[in-house]
């Protein structure tokens, strides 16, 4: 018997909704393109998708903060300086505290006691399950 629950959670690939899937034992989490994870995959891919968004959190603050220091530098207008200045400060102290957030999370995935994911296979064809290899047994 398969059991479907929708979830409050989206796909790291397309965004889109995921339900989760159960059949006896086998839990895996489905999105409507067909996108299928097994629990420790899902948590990988999010992971995934969460450290690329915030990199490119990084770049766009760190773009914004030279395209307000360049302006700044060519304003002739005190205030509009000053505001441009604070506007790159700000930006780029975003992006540092960004840039510490991601250190501390891929310190914490490097530590020995970390769990360590290999074997996934990659869904995409219909009824591919995807399956994760921690400490020499699948789950």
């Amino acid at each position: 018997m398969t059991d479907v629950r929708r979830t409050a959670l989206t796909c790291p690939e397309c965004r889109g909704p995921i339900s989760e899937v159960r059949q006896g034992s086998i839990t895996e989490y489905a999105c409507r393109v067909g996108h299928r994870y097994s629990p420790m995959s899902f948590l990988a891919a999010n992971a995934d998708t969460r450290e690329r968004t915030l990199w490119a959190a990084v770049v766009a603050l760190e773009e914004g903060a030279e395209v307000a220091q360049e302006l700044a530098a060519r304003s002739t207008l005190q205030v509009i300086q000053g505001i441009l200045e604070q506007e790159a400060t700000s930006n780029a102290h975003a992006a540092g505290k960004i840039r510490e957030l991601l250190r501390s999370l891929i310190q914490k995935v490097s530590e020995p006691d970390a769990c360590f994911i290999t074997d996934r296979v990659d869904s995409g064809a219909e009824g591919t399950r995807s399956k994760d290899k921690i400490g020499g047994s699948f789950w």
